[in-house]
């Protein structure tokens, strides 16, 4: 199929088969990249609900760019890999004050922002600014490596390269927004991981991959690394009717996101062995503790990680030492104000702090 005639068949599909979803129907800058950094690691159906919740509370850059922290956490909640939305913080102010709040019109200088890398960059260029920069996701990978028969890792740099290249040549130059989410929505609805629906695609004609039968192989992708484990072991110290809780720093998962008193383990130990640790000791204090309930674990699988959680909860009978600077007392109606990493929101929800 020729070039021509692959973006013919291509969009024609696409503006026949097209979801409709809120970002598709604006060229504004601002909701193109709320839109595709929430939508990077997130499911459609749970990132439609986060793009509305967060342009009815911050309508514009300005209103994001003046949020506090603690509250763009708390309603960035649940969509995990919350660096996305320290970035965001960063470069909304970014905007603000070095652009005045106009969003750089070209790709080019978009890569300069902090957290909008090719992918995004190329989706607001060519969305909001008609520049005809190709996407490269995941969704287009798959679609090009199947049909040109790719069948090197994709991983590798030079694949890359040479794909970004040949997808120069075969975008729509008067239609880039349109082509680039076309391919992206041919391979999110279409050519799927598995079981893609080759019978409905505009692109059958003409790819290597359904022509040999080879669709389960391709894209090829280099082999994933084992995921290491890390044991956490939170400490629910409950002082009349109310908690310590912290806020993580530091550049490890979960950074200001709040948490309870944390000792982390490099294997699993037992209730027993952890109650009897200077850890712990440090956290309570020499005051006698009651143990209320031991809770766990509660699994939670990043990418390159697995985080086995376990919760003690303790009732402690005296006051609270002298608090550490980076603890606060809070009581358990106040919970809820916080944000909670997801493994510790489920902990609280099945125990009934959300009420």
């Amino acid at each position: 199929m020729e070039r021509k005639q692959f973006s013919i068949h291509l969009l024609k599909w696409y503006n026949k088969n097209k979801r409709n979803l809120p970002w598709r129907n604006t060229d504004d800058p601002y909701a193109i990249w709320v839109s595709e950094i929430i939508m990077q690691q997130t499911r459609v159906a749970q990132g439609i609900d986060y793009y509305q919740k967060f342009l009815t509370n911050y309508h514009d850059i300005f209103a994001f760019a003046a949020a506090p922290e603690d509250e763009v956490m708390k309603l960035w909640q649940g969509l995990g890999y919350y660096s996305r939305a320290r970035n965001m913080m960063h470069t909304a102010r970014e905007i603000v004050i070095k652009y005045k709040g106009v969003f750089p019109s070209n790709y080019h200088d978009l890569l300069k922002l902090k957290g909008i890398g090719e992918y995004t960059a190329a989706a607001i260029a060519s969305i909001s600014f008609n520049e005809p920069v190709p996407v490269i996701d995941g969704n287009v990978l798959r679609v090009f490596a199947r049909y040109f028969g790719i069948k090197e890792s994709i991983d590798k740099p030079a694949v890359r390269k040479l794909m970004r290249f040949e997808l120069e040549l075969l975008i729509d130059k008067k239609k880039p927004a349109e082509f680039n989410q076309a391919m992206m929505e041919l391979g999110a609805i279409c050519c799927t991981p598995r079981l893609p629906a080759c019978e409905r695609c505009p692109l059958l004609t003409g790819c290597y991959a359904a022509a040999n039968k080879m669709q389960p192989e391709l894209p090829i992708k280099k082999t994933k690394t084992t995921a290491r484990k890390r044991f956490f072991h939170y400490i629910m110290l409950k002082s009349g009717n109310n908690y310590l809780i912290h806020k993580r720093n530091g550049k490890d998962i979960w950074e200001a996101l709040y948490e309870f008193p944390l000792i982390e383990t490099a294997k699993n130990i037992s209730p027993s062995a952890l109650l009897g640790m200077k850890e712990l000791i440090d956290i309570t204090g020499q005051g006698k503790i009651d143990i209320l309930n031991v809770s766990g674990p509660y699994t939670h699988k990043l990418s390159h990680q697995t985080i086995l959680a376990y919760f003690y909860h303790l009732q402690l009978k005296s006051g609270y030492k002298k608090l550490e600077k980076e603890f606060i007392s809070v009581s358990r109606e106040s919970i809820p104000e916080y944000a909670f990493p997801v493994l510790i929101g489920k902990y609280l929800k099945e125990n009934d702090f959300y009420l």
